[in-house]
């Protein structure tokens, strides 16, 4: 059976029984009769053509920039809406033959409740476009069941499996086995409310797993950029992770990095050499690597390596007591995130918590700049990084990770045991509580056998 979701607000069996097949005739302001029964309108049909302009509204919304959101939210709360969404006649002639009456029962207003839609016309040869009244999304949101042939048909030929990036074929098929075939979602453990106060990224997660379970699963790795693979699981909150299960109906657990970031650029720095094991497929990265190199070869001819250990020492401590962000975060306004932003950043872009950083480890505040300033790659190389390099030392630090999560952790699973199913999320694994254990002590290793200082492991049940 597939599944969507609405807002609770929108109530369409309400709606009719309301409006005694009634609508407000908005020039005139007087209540007219429908020239067709409302009753009669399949249900079902109608609540799905509102969730694919709710589905690609939150779409939309999701990909903009902080800014531009805050036009249409306020914390959790929509304020306006005008993202317009095409819906072809040909799509919706093929959910329902009565597709005239459904958008004119929804673009109307009825007795004690507004339209659920706006309309733009017919124009310049595209289709009718329409847009949800923003005062129906501010709710709690409902599951709906969908049974109706026509609708099942639509979503299995729009809900697809995609997989990009030839690398995921090559070297990752067992994960992605395993992402295809081996889980599923606990619907019934899954709220009525809104978990956050950021409900474009609420619903947008929201999306991710009614489209997992409705057949439309991707996977994509891009080995010229990030480096690490994305999945329908892969922005997922917490909240929801937990929904998921293997076919058996067992609840995973979840093993990752703590402060992960912190920790490989500190490996980067004390390992520069040894990490040339791991394969990163990217020449730009390679080169980038050099320069990590030089940047050592700097401290070691001037004699300050000393004082540099020192600083990757404590940070290395730090990230075992779970005391690095807890250095920066103590006695000022400065969150997790802000740390974090110091690795991805441009110069210059966050002072307060470079600052602070220049404080507590000044020898890496100045090869953290180093790595961030494009003119040491032009001064290396005679010509300007592919990308900025605050951006090149993100993939880089994301490619060491992927490597090592990717490419050796998932061998070393699956040659103990076949038989474990596993999701990886950047730098957390999940797998079943019953093979927790195993799966602990075998990420430990597996760091071990590349890295000679072996992160934390954090647990999460």
């Amino acid at each position: 059976m597939k599944k969507i979701f609405l807002p609770n607000k929108i109530d369409i069996e309400k709606i009719i029984i309301a409006s005694n097949n009634q609508f407000l005739n908005s020039i005139t302001g007087k209540l007219e009769k429908y020239d067709f029964d409302i009753k009669k309108l399949r249900i079902e049909s109608i609540y799905y053509i509102l969730y694919l302009i709710f589905y690609s509204t939150i779409h939309r919304l999701n990909v903009k920039n902080q800014e531009e959101k805050n036009k249409y939210v306020n914390t959790n709360q929509f304020i306006f809406n005008d993202v317009y969404i095409d819906l072809p006649s040909t799509l919706l002639q093929s959910i329902d033959r009565d597709y005239h009456k459904i958008m004119k029962f929804l673009t109307n207003q009825h007795l004690n409740y507004d339209n659920l839609l706006f309309r733009n016309e017919y124009k310049n040869g595209k289709s009718f476009s329409y847009s949800m009244n923003y005062t129906y999304i501010n709710s709690g949101y409902k599951i709906i069941d969908l049974t109706r042939l026509s609708i099942i048909n639509n979503i299995k030929k729009n809900c697809t499996i995609s997989i990009k990036g030839k690398i995921i074929d090559k070297k990752l098929k067992k994960l992605k086995n395993d992402f295809l075939t081996k889980f599923d979602i606990n619907f019934d453990k899954l709220s009525n409310k809104l978990m956050s106060q950021n409900i474009i990224s609420e619903y947008s997660s929201l999306i991710s797993l009614f489209d997992y379970h409705n057949g439309r699963r991707w996977m994509s790795l891009n080995d010229k950029t990030d480096g690490r693979l994305h999945t329908n699981f892969t922005n997922l909150s917490s909240q929801y992770r937990k929904l998921i299960t293997n076919k058996s109906g067992e609840n995973l657990a979840e093993l990752d990095i703590s402060s992960c970031i912190p920790y490989l650029f500190i490996i980067s720095l004390m390992y520069n050499t040894k990490l040339k094991n791991l394969i990163i497929e990217n020449d730009n990265l390679v080169l980038y690597q050099v320069i990590f190199e030089d940047i050592i070869n700097y401290y070691t001819k001037n004699e300050i390596t000393e004082s540099l250990i020192k600083e990757l020492k404590q940070i290395y401590v730090d990230i075992l007591d779970n005391n690095f962000y807890k250095r920066f975060t103590t006695g000022s306004d400065l969150q997790k995130s802000d740390i974090l932003s110091l690795f991805f950043c441009e110069i210059g872009t966050k002072q307060k918590v470079e600052q602070k950083l220049k404080e507590l480890y000044p020898h890496i505040h100045y090869i953290l700049n180093q790595l961030k300033n494009n003119q040491t790659w032009i001064k290396k190389y005679g010509y300007p990084p592919y990308e900025n390099c605050n951006k090149v030392l993100a993939h880089y630090l994301f490619h060491i990770e992927a490597s090592i999560m990717l490419f050796k952790l998932i061998d070393n699973i699956k040659k103990y045991n076949k038989n474990i199913e596993i999701i990886t999320i950047h730098d957390c694994v999940m797998i079943s509580n019953k093979y927790l254990d195993e799966v602990k002590l075998i990420m430990e290793n597996t760091f071990k056998e590349h890295i000679s200082f072996p992160p934390k492991l954090k647990v999460k049940i």
